[in-house]
């Protein structure tokens, strides 16, 4: 009899759990069923945010984010600012390059949802996955890989919801012992840099920092080295490592890049990497180039 009380006390637990999940999955709240986001819609239709919203579906249709359901006012702020202000500020960048500096940004911030959603917008306005994923790797000498690490794996279950197969076609354009040799030649092509041997206790930096940042990355294919150079300023500028931020100015312009595309480019990230970070950015822009 005992036995019997047993079985039916766990049936009668079992049902009243699976009845739990069942009414829970239609109400929304079982996070396994839940909605990604809420189709955003501007509160208050102005010029700005009219803008905004037309933007905004441009790059990303009626995909929804998470904040339009739970945190609804702020998702208005930073939508409104982004797609109705920054994406408008300046025509000297179109979407894809946009794009492509956003993922940059939203890699170094490690901010992997955002970069998830902001890939899938990337494949909206036309950028092939070679170019998307190049852009991550840009991003691994100067942040390291324990932060791209996270972002690749992003980039990936976005690919694989897209059908896209991996892994993506090779990129790699030199041979393992030429690493240095071509790194060595990118760096003098881009900035005119000489080598001379040292024998400083730290002389091995030297040709790390060739073969690795720019034999590795800057000799690959799937972007052109122009953009590479504009990405790495915009890493670094999103990292807050100023030193090498203000030298990679320079690079930009050495490769084609005017002052007005830097500054847009450092806008677009605004939003990301915030307002601080952005006026000094900004700052180093003037000083290194002035009008």
């Amino acid at each position: 009899m005992k036995r019997n009380n047993f079985f039916l006390s766990a049936t009668a637990k079992l049902t009243l759990g699976l009845l739990f999940v069942v009414v829970m999955s239609f109400s929304g709240c079982a996070t396994t069923n839940s909605p990604a986001g809420t189709k955003w819609q501007p509160k208050e239709l102005t010029e700005r945010t009219r803008r905004a919203q037309v933007t905004y579906q441009e790059i990303f249709g009626d995909m929804g984010i998470p904040l339009s359901r739970t945190n609804s006012e702020l998702a208005d702020i930073i939508n409104n600012f982004i797609y109705g202000d920054v994406y408008n500020q300046s025509d000297k960048l179109n979407k894809k390059l946009r794009a492509l500096i956003t993922l940059a940004a939203l890699t170094t911030h490690q901010s992997w949802e955002l970069l998830k959603m902001n890939v899938q917008g990337a494949l909206n306005v036309g950028l092939t996955p070679v170019e998307i994923m190049e852009a991550i790797y840009q991003c691994v000498p100067y942040i390291g890989i324990a932060r791209a690490y996270d972002g690749i794996e992003a980039v990936n279950e976005v690919f694989l919801k897209n059908n896209i197969s991996l892994p993506l076609e090779n990129q790699r354009q030199i041979a393992d012992n030429e690493r240095l040799e071509a790194g060595r030649r990118v760096q003098t092509e881009m900035y005119g840099m000489t080598h001379a041997d040292s024998i400083a206790p730290d002389r091995h930096i030297m040709p790390f920092l060739s073969e690795y940042c720019f034999g590795d990355f800057y000799t690959r294919g799937g972007l052109d080295r122009k953009t590479r150079q504009l990405l790495t300023f915009i890493i670094l500028a999103n990292f807050g490592a100023e030193p090498q931020m203000r030298f990679h100015i320079r690079g930009c312009s050495l490769l084609g890049w005017n002052k007005d595309e830097i500054i847009a480019a450092v806008t677009q990230c605004m939003a990301f990497m915030g307002m601080p970070r952005t006026l000094n950015a900004i700052a180093a822009v003037n000083e290194i180039l002035p009008d």
